[in-house]
């Protein structure tokens, strides 16, 4: 097969991306917002769309969960940009729920909850808050133009030696 051209030189190069969708406040929705999401970002690195679906999943989760997006006719809107640079490609990804008078707006991401693998996977993550009562949470997520992940064992040193796998003079 020396006549087919190697993959990367077929595949079309990823594009910039803004995108936007509201969706009722039900936990069956976040399987509908990762094909959405992984449908968006098309020619993106695998490892990267894999990494963004997952974030954008516990985001909307949270969303339905611990906000009134959650409660009868509730919603929540999801939004990510992907923005293509030579330097440091990156995806923004943005969940706006109806907000929860009883959280401060402080993110803890707790070993065992989900926000930690958010924390893990993003370069920058963080929340505002509307002046209409609702609350964005948001994620970035940077790569390199090779498409490799700028996140990884610079991160996974600050975890207990349990749950931060084998590192460099342990083996």
């Amino acid at each position: 097969m020396a006549d087919e051209a190697p993959m990367a030189d077929t595949a079309a190069p990823p594009t910039d991306v803004a995108w936007e969708r509201a969706y009722p406040g039900l936990p069956g929705t976040v399987g509908q917002v990762r094909r959405d999401v992984r449908a968006i970002l098309g020619q993106c690195p695998e490892v990267i769309t894999d990494d963004v679906v997952l974030v954008v999943s516990e985001l909307a989760a949270n969303a339905i969960r611990h906000s009134r997006s959650g409660t009868d006719g509730g919603t929540y809107v999801v939004r990510v940009s992907h923005l293509v640079t030579e330097r440091v490609p990156n995806i923004w990804i943005e969940v706006l729920d109806q907000g929860n008078p009883s959280w401060d707006g402080t993110l803890r991401p707790e070993l065992t909850h989900g926000l930690s693998v958010v924390q893990h996977l993003s370069t920058w993550m963080g929340s505002d808050d509307e002046a209409d009562g609702r609350r964005s949470v948001y994620a970035r997520l940077e790569y390199r133009a090779d498409g490799t992940p700028l996140y990884g064992l610079a991160r996974i040193t600050d975890l207990p030696p349990d749950l931060g796998g084998v590192r460099d003079g342990d083996a």
